[in-house]
């Protein structure tokens, strides 16, 4: 069994603190991710959303060419190229499109990249169109991980998650994190590693394990890298490859496996946000459609918006696709 070693670096732009100190934690992440890429030539690093890269271009451009770099090198894996990782369950389609179009629009100009994997390794739950949104994205992939085994059993950690509509896409559910927090590194890294050979599917012959902090931002550490250096050969039967979410799915692809296909939404985690801090549902439902119907209106009446309106159109698309994320929208 060859296990994946996705060493990521999950980051919340807000939820215990303002989005001033998640800015903060998006430089000092983002510096120490290329800082080990530096100095573990062997390791990749992965990240997602937009607003993550966009915080960097504007307060540290030297970091961001830095990030570049190792994007066209193919050391550092672009993932869930929406703007931000939002609420799956509340977030209204035409949301959902534009995260999708911006995304695609900036990580090609960017990047040159087409991002494959779609990532929301956070959000609580998974509505059961959502894979229409994301094909429609150009997503290829997905990797998610709420609800959980006790929440909700799956026929295997990798499977073909089908729509309504009969839009297909792989995915992937992260066994028991996708961070490795503590200060107990062997206990927390075997703790993930055991827990992803225990749902590898053996048809497949690999599974993906992530290590690296969580939600205020960070990444591996080096202890963490230290360790994993010299545990590669982890048991006689397992192998451990530093990787990245788009080579596990080639894997997948490579192997020939039939996955087991599930139709329906992912459900339940979280459910009493759903029904807290309504003022935040209702305002952003309220504004998706006002900012929809201004975008009917410019399509219809063409020179109808003066100079300022056009150039408002898109900052206001922004700050409404951040206050989908998941721990905005649902009120937690």
């Amino acid at each position: 069994m060859k296990v994946h070693l996705i060493l990521n670096s999950h980051l919340d732009p807000v939820w215990l603190w303002r989005r001033s100190q998640g800015m903060d934690e998006v430089i000092g992440t983002a510096r120490t991710a290329c800082d080990l890429l530096d100095r573990y030539p062997e390791i990749v690093i992965t990240r997602g959303e937009m607003w993550f890269y966009e915080v960097v271009e504007q307060l540290d451009p030297a970091l961001f060419e830095r990030i570049r770099a190792y994007v066209k090198s193919g050391r550092w894996q672009v993932v869930g190229g929406w703007y931000v990782q939002p609420d799956c369950n509340l977030t209204g389609a035409h949301i959902f499109e534009k995260h999708g179009e911006f995304g695609r629009r900036y990580f090609g100009e960017k990047f040159g990249v087409r991002v494959k994997t779609a990532y929301h390794v956070d959000s609580f739950g998974h509505a059961a169109t959502l894979p229409d949104f994301l094909t429609q994205s150009g997503f290829e992939n997905y990797v998610m991980m709420r609800p959980g085994e006790h929440e909700m059993h799956l026929p295997g950690n990798t499977f073909l998650w089908e729509s309504p509509s009969g839009s297909r896409i792989r995915t992937f559910r992260i066994s028991r994190s996708y961070c490795t927090t503590g200060r107990d590194t062997e206990t927390n890294l075997r703790a993930n590693l055991d827990a992803a050979l225990a749902d590898a599917n053996p048809a497949i012959g690999h599974v993906m394990c992530f290590v690296g902090v969580g939600n205020h931002g960070g990444g591996p550490a080096k202890r963490e890298i230290e360790w994993l250096n010299a545990h590669l050969h982890y048991r006689d039967d397992v192998e451990l490859i530093y990787s990245s979410p788009d080579r596990y799915f080639e894997a997948v692809a490579a192997s020939g496996a039939e996955l087991p296909v599930v139709r329906t939404e992912l459900q339940h985690h979280a459910i009493g946000c759903y029904t807290a801090v309504s003022r935040i549902k209702r305002e952003v439902r309220r504004t998706e459609q006002l900012l929809h119907q201004a975008e009917q209106l410019r399509a219809r009446r063409p020179g109808l918006f003066d100079a300022e309106a056009e150039r408002e159109l898109e900052p206001a698309w922004k700050r409404l696709l951040f206050a989908t994320f998941h721990d905005v929208l649902p009120g937690s």
